[in-house]
């Protein structure tokens, strides 16, 4: 089972569980991001040709017959041949894809699930990665009731291949509750080879156990492109 969602603000990591007698399920949702400016490539070409004739000689120079092409700005003229002015550029390009779904089954530590994003950017770039809630929360009762628990922490890992211009990877390994402040992964001189993989493991519940209801986390991935 899979879907696809868009959202305007990044990718949007969405969990859903239940406990004991409830199911439980992991959705994950992905959306693209800023764009960079995209330019067409452009190539000017320019050239001149000197004539030169003398009285009673043949021209020597350019079929008059044929037309003939304009001098661009960017073209140097010379007496004794023609100059040719190139001009390219490549836009740049960072962008975020879509994820999949994923059902943990009957939330509890211990269980793990892996998530693929699409991921391109052909400049060095930041990837932020924030969490709302630290933990995978109880939807009315997030601080739990009595001895039992209303937040269930997970860890998190991804690993993001690179080129720089031999291979790499770009990884990181986090506590869930270090993303409520927000981490930042940095590429350094890299670019993105395509990809990005997280890896969740849930960490053992605290307290008698964790509180029966339905659970919730929402993870937001950001990518800014250094140029």
């Amino acid at each position: 089972m899979s879907h696809f969602a868009a959202w305007g603000a990044g990718p949007l990591i969405e969990f859903l569980g239940q406990q004991r007698r409830h199911r439980a399920n992991i959705v994950t949702y992905g959306a693209k991001i800023a764009v960079g400016a995209v330019s067409a490539v452009a190539i000017l070409l320019a050239a001149n040709m000197a004539q030169a004739h003398t009285s009673g000689s043949p021209v020597i120079g350019p079929d008059p017959n044929l037309p003939t092409m304009p001098i661009g700005a960017n073209a140097i003229e010379s007496p004794t041949g023609f100059d040719v002015a190139l001009e390219a550029r490549i836009p740049s390009r960072c962008e975020l894809g879509r994820g999949a779904d994923i059902d943990f089954g009957e939330l509890t530590g211990g269980l793990s699930a892996v998530a693929h994003v699409g991921l391109e950017c052909n400049v060095p770039f930041d990837l932020n990665i924030r969490a709302a809630n630290g933990g995978l929360t109880h939807k009315s009762k997030p601080t739990g009731e009595g001895p039992f628990s209303g937040r269930l922490g997970y860890g998190l890992g991804i690993d993001v291949p690179v080129l720089a211009p031999v291979e790499g990877l770009m990884s990181g390994r986090y506590e869930s509750r270090q993303l409520l402040s927000g981490v930042t992964l940095s590429s350094a001189d890299a670019i993105a080879k395509g990809g990005a993989i997280l890896r969740f493991e849930t960490r053992a519940p605290e307290g008698a156990g964790l509180l029966a209801g339905e659970y919730s986390e929402s993870i937001v991935l950001t990518i800014t492109p250094r140029m």
